[in-house]
């Protein structure tokens, strides 16, 4: 499938998974870092949770601090097979994740979850990662994999508790943990 055929699939998706979701009082949406208006909003979101380089860390341990948004932008977000998500309530962007699809299509890659501090352990992780396991579903990908720091034992717990199971060897790297979609 072409990147542009995933593309329009997205948006018929989001639109349904929206609705269904903006009932519970928050709506999921897509965030596009090449439309510059939606760019500004996340740039300044993320400068703000960025300010503890722990959290930026946990969520992007490649990435330096102090945080800089183009180049997080330009190394992560320039592919044009990432699809990205925020969660909203109440108007305000309260988290973000990312899903990154391979060459082959088969498989997807889940990256930079964040909640803000103040929302965390209220189930808006869990909301981000069923939504994109839902695309993924529609998508017909076979398995989802992310990293997680071996120090980040709640989102070790959380994955954990949706399904993910540790894939490869124990050792100074981040944990790799996959789910399998397909029965």
């Amino acid at each position: 499938m072409s990147s542009r055929a995933i593309i329009e699939k997205y948006w018929t998706l989001v639109l349904f998974y929206s609705l269904s979701i903006s009932i519970k009082m928050i709506k999921i949406h897509i965030a596009d870092y090449k439309n510059p208006e939606q760019a500004r909003l996340l740039e300044g979101c993320l400068k703000n949770w960025f300010r503890n380089p722990k959290d930026l860390n946990l969520t992007s341990p490649k990435t330096r601090y102090p945080f800089k948004f183009k180049h997080w932008k330009k190394k992560f977000y320039s592919d044009s097979d990432t699809l990205s998500c925020v969660v909203l309530k109440n108007k305000l962007i309260i988290g973000h994740v990312s899903l990154r699809f391979s060459d082959d299509r088969l498989r997807g890659h889940i990256f930079h979850l964040i909640i803000a501090p103040e929302y965390r352990g209220q189930g808006y992780a869990r909301k981000l990662i069923n939504y994109l396991e839902n695309i993924a579903s529609e998508l017909k990908l076979e398995k989802l994999t992310l990293n997680v720091n071996r120090g980040n034992q709640t989102a070790q717990q959380l994955y954990d508790k949706l399904g993910y199971s540790t894939e490869g060897k124990s050792g100074p790297k981040p944990i790799i943990m996959q789910k399998l979609l397909t029965d």
